[in-house]
């Protein structure tokens, strides 16, 4: 907390030197902010009055007489006290401001980009709640703005002007004052209604951790989690901005304290740090890059083969010498125990872990790999931390700074048992032959060929690559200053070669917020190389409208064109009601060959 002190230490100093200037002035009153609000509900009752069992919700704060029964003054403006439990110089907790009351505490979502001045840590603050909105984005309850998560009604970020209107500081920031709860991973397992509401987002302490992945560093160019578990291995995740100032710090080894703001994800916590002195008494602070004693030793180990798989040693360095955002062509074979389970999605039925092999420290990233040679996951414990796997698929240094198993990678086995382990990858298997448009592509992956058609006047293009937040996805759209225009076009791949293979089929992952007639005009389609003919395929999973949120297609079969050379294409149509935007990434074409 010495930063904070130095704060008020600055305060104080200029009084000095004002009267040391001339002893014959007279040194200025202090002048603090001081609020006219006064509080007349606790933190505790109103989150308990508007608490929701759903994930998302969205409810307006009435007044103080529609939250603390019998009241006085019940007719008047509901306004709560609280003291800020959140930083935002460090850029790990960002749009958000997290307040602390008497016994709870509670997430305040705004821009905070935008804010005059954010309040500093340990700062008092008053919030008139009336009229606000107040509910649950995904499981984390917080005040802010009515928006959509998934389609269904959710908290979104308020605008900063609105909030600027509804609270006052008072005083200045005294850390001192903020209260830091030491907590257990028992204690919060539960997830009960009680647990949530007292312990969402409160400022905690939670002592005798040891990280799954010490030396890897918090994050990359992409959100990261890193778990850290108990003794008794119960585990959380603590979580990291890709903004974040120390996320090129490494973490640390050996067991220690971690204290920060206890957040909530579906249904899972999340602890995230507010800087990087939450990190207490480990062996070695994580934030020197290369020096010292380095955890993550081992020696490496096969060659990729099935008959030999990679350890994590040797995964980690063959991955790292790959160029950046170059993914292999060959399929490799990796073996060790699960370490951390970041994501399961029985939803999309893929799963993000890391792998350690025996006899080393070094842990090896899975991305969104599928269950049992290619099969979907469909329940959340069929992969545990301790589980002995052994995974196949190709590499790919993302970034150039984080090596990892691409997307599409299947596990071979699981505690020795499920799955067959050939002596070439794929023979005889599943095996991915084709991939492109992957999501870490900057730019239209080279072979690619976009056909806009005619286009209608006052519109340049249909089909273009796009980016957001550093993911890059294939976007088509003829809505341009609130006009649809009619139109049809072709995103076209390169040739894709099913020459001897076998139960043959393709999936990719799809957007579309605004659907209209998306269904009806737009699709996949196939046609064999030197043919000008396009087949129509059915798309078996479109994405729920509503929201950017990427759904998979689902298996769509090939079988027609096994043994042929194809080209796939994903048409656009559009007319003058109705001109969607389609957004498209991650496509696989797999089979046996």
């Amino acid at each position: 907390m010495n930063k904070y002190i130095s704060y008020l230490s600055v305060l104080m100093l200029g009084t000095v030197g004002l009267s040391s200037c001339n002893d014959n002035w007279e040194t200025p009153p202090m002048v603090y902010p001081v609020s006219n609000l006064e509080a007349n509900v606790g933190l505790d009752a109103l989150k308990a009055k508007y608490w929701s069992s759903d994930r998302n919700s969205v409810n307006t704060i009435g007044t103080v007489g529609d939250i603390v029964a019998g009241a006085s003054q019940s007719g008047d403006s509901a306004i709560f006290k609280g003291r800020v439990i959140s930083e935002s110089a460090s850029g790990n907790i960002y749009n958000s401001i997290v307040v602390q009351g008497e016994d709870c505490a509670l997430n305040i979502s705004v821009r905070t980009n935008k804010l005059t001045a954010i309040p500093a840590f340990g700062q008092e603050i008053f919030v008139n709640v009336t009229g606000m909105k107040i509910g649950n984005y995904n499981g984390l309850m917080q005040l802010g703005a009515e928006g959509t998560y998934n389609g269904a009604p959710s908290m979104t970020f308020m605008e900063s002007a609105d909030f600027e209107a509804k609270f006052q500081i008072n005083g200045v920031p005294d850390p001192s004052k903020v209260d830091t709860v030491l907590i257990t991973l028992p204690e919060i397992a539960s997830k009960s209604q009680d647990v949530l509401l007292k312990y969402q987002s409160q400022l905690v302490r939670i002592d005798g951790l040891t990280f799954d992945e010490p030396g890897q560093p918090f994050a990359g160019s992409q959100n990261t989690n890193r778990y850290a578990k108990d003794a008794a291995g119960n585990s959380i995740n603590v979580r990291t901005s890709a903004y974040a100032s120390f996320k090129n710090d490494l973490v640390p080894s050996g067991q220690g304290s971690v204290v920060g703001i206890l957040s909530y994800y579906g249904t899972d916590w999340q602890l995230l740090l507010n800087d990087i002195t939450g990190i207490i008494g480990f062996e070695d602070s994580g934030d020197q890059p290369g020096g010292g004693d380095q955890p993550g030793t081992g020696e490496a180990q096969g060659d990729g083969s099935a008959a030999s798989p990679f350890n994590t040693v040797a995964a980690l360095a063959f991955t790292q010498a790959l160029g950046t955002d170059v993914t292999t062509e060959q399929e490799y074979y990796v073996q060790g125990t699960v370490s951390s389970v970041k994501e399961l999605s029985t939803q999309y039925g893929n799963a993000s872990y890391t792998i350690t092999s025996e006899g080393t420290t070094v842990g090896f990233d899975i991305y969104r790999g599928k269950y049992l040679n290619g099969a979907s996951f469909t329940a959340a414990d069929q992969l545990k931390v301790g589980d002995k796997v052994v995974v196949c698929g190709k590499l790919v240094n993302f970034k150039g700074n984080t090596p990892q198993m691409a997307q599409g990678s299947k596990l071979i086995s699981i505690n020795g048992q499920g799955g067959s382990t050939p002596d070439t990858p794929g023979t005889g298997e599943q095996k991915t032959i084709f991939s492109s448009l992957a999501e870490s592509a900057t730019e239209l992956p080279a072979g690619w060929t976009i056909d806009n058609g005619t286009l209608p006047t006052g519109l340049e293009y249909v089909w273009s690559w796009k980016t957001y937040q550093e993911k890059g996805y294939l976007n088509a759209s003829a809505y341009l200053n609130n006009t649809a225009f009619a139109t049809e076009a072709y995103a076209i791949s390169p040739e894709i070669d099913l020459t001897g293979a076998t139960e043959v089929s393709l999936t990719f992952d799809h957007a579309a917020k605004f659907q209209t007639t998306l269904k009806s005009l737009c699709g996949v389609v196939v046609r064999v190389v030197g043919t000008t003919t396009w087949t129509k395929l059915e798309i078996p999973t479109w994405p729920a409208s509503g929201a950017w949120t990427f759904a998979n297609s689902g298996a769509i079969s090939l079988k027609a064109f096994a043994g042929k050379k194809i080209q796939v294409a994903f048409k656009y149509g559009s007319n003058a009601t109705g001109a969607d935007t389609w957004e498209i990434k991650n496509l696989v074409v797999t089979g046996k060959k």
